[in-house]
């Protein structure tokens, strides 16, 4: 079982690919990868597996001769200073479908709960239990937003 790289998820570019073997994605969630299939001999079929199911298979039909690499390098993330932060928020997320709770309060899109000023640095805390019938967290994410 070979793996492949990941280079970017949710929010855009990582830093540098990220060499898997498997991933796991919340619902709605993104991760853009890679793979060489010009490894593989023509007449290989490889499927990716969402558990023990097969969801896409691949067939390689050509002898595919590829040069190019992985960059060791994609993107410049600035890293931030902890001292920069003018607010820490602690969040509590609890739940699963239609019972999804933040900080005690029932999860509602039509509601803002929070407003973080733009060019403002913060801190959020983030406490995800698992919860009810669930061992798995909620998914984290903001929503109406992209970074």
């Amino acid at each position: 079982r070979d793996g492949f790289y990941q280079i970017a998820s949710d929010g855009g570019f990582l830093e540098k690919p990220v060499s898997q073997r498997n991933i796991m994605l919340s619902p709605g969630e993104r991760a853009e990868i890679i793979v060489d299939f010009s490894k593989y001999e023509k007449g290989t079929q490889l499927s990716l597996m969402s558990n023990k199911e097969a969801i896409m298979t691949f067939n390689v039909k050509g002898d595919g001769k590829d040069d190019t690499e992985v960059p060791s390098t994609l993107t410049n993330i600035e890293r931030m200073s902890e001292a920069q932060a003018t607010k820490i928020r602690s969040f509590e997320l609890q739940g699963m479908g239609h019972m999804v709770s933040i900080n005690g309060k029932k999860f509602d899109m039509n509601r803002i709960d929070e407003t973080v000023r733009l060019g403002d640095t913060e801190i959020w805390e983030i406490t995800n239990p698992g919860s009810m019938m669930h061992e798995m967290g909620h998914p984290f994410h903001i929503h109406g937003t992209q970074v």
